[in-house]
């Protein structure tokens, strides 16, 4: 119980500090805390949540294994029912949850409808491209709540295995070991692609890095020329 709140800071924390538009939080560590603006980035803060919210659920699980009936804790019912409530609704309505663009995106688009208000073609196919981004972005949503959805049935069923204690405890274990490694895994390789560095263009051999491509003058006058 010792560790339960100071993970808990450490989760809130990382939330805090990973959004996009910095917080007084933000303001806070940026300011007072040393070297913080040195490594401070929006996505790595996440590890801390990563690391600290299964380190969380465990010790939960733990203390509900202990008491004499854990089906009737409410708040074991409340942290069953959330995320599958939560994920049905990402699942059946993102659209009315989400714009899915940025302000700057949305400010775009308006200047670019604006531009075209005297061409009734272009501004309809501006309008076309606009909604099948949107669509897109709505399906790549959908197909990820889909995919939490299925990692929250499996998670809640091996965490009240655990807890009622129907099944061996090390065989519940390792189902949410493997669940929280395959989950965390296959989130990561999106971010990192080690194993088809060709195919990803955020890998840059060295030697590319040290001496970049500079472009010459015909370099210049035949790309002017397609242009």
């Amino acid at each position: 119980d010792s560790i339960k709140w100071p993970l808990f800071i450490a989760v809130l924390l990382a939330v805090f500090l990973s959004w996009k538009q910095p917080s007084g939080v933000t303001h806070f560590f940026l300011d007072y805390v040393p070297f913080f603006n040195k490594f401070r980035d929006t996505k790595m803060m996440l590890i801390l949540l990563q690391l600290a919210a299964p380190l969380i659920a465990g010790l939960t699980l733990n203390q509900m294994k202990n008491e004499e009936n854990p089906l009737k804790n409410i708040w074991l019912l409340i942290g069953a029912g959330v995320p599958v409530l939560l994920m049905l609704i990402f699942v059946v309505m993102p659209g009315s949850l989400f714009e899915f663009f940025s302000q700057a995106e949305q400010s775009q688009f308006r200047e670019l409808l604006e531009q075209a208000s005297a061409d009734v073609i272009q501004q309809g196919f501006l309008k076309k491209y606009i909604a099948s981004v949107r669509e897109i972005r709505i399906d790549i949503f959908r197909s990820d709540a889909v995919r939490s959805l299925l990692f929250v049935i499996i998670g809640l069923i091996a965490a009240l295995s655990f807890v009622i204690k129907k099944v061996p405890t090390v065989a519940s274990v390792a189902v949410l070991g493997l669940l929280i490694m395959t989950d965390l895994w296959s989130v990561d390789k999106r971010y990192l692609d080690a194993e088809n560095p060709s195919k990803n263009r955020r890998w840059v051999k060295s030697q590319e890095y040290d001496f970049p491509f500079e472009a010459s003058k015909a370099d210049l006058a035949i790309f002017n020329a397609e242009v």
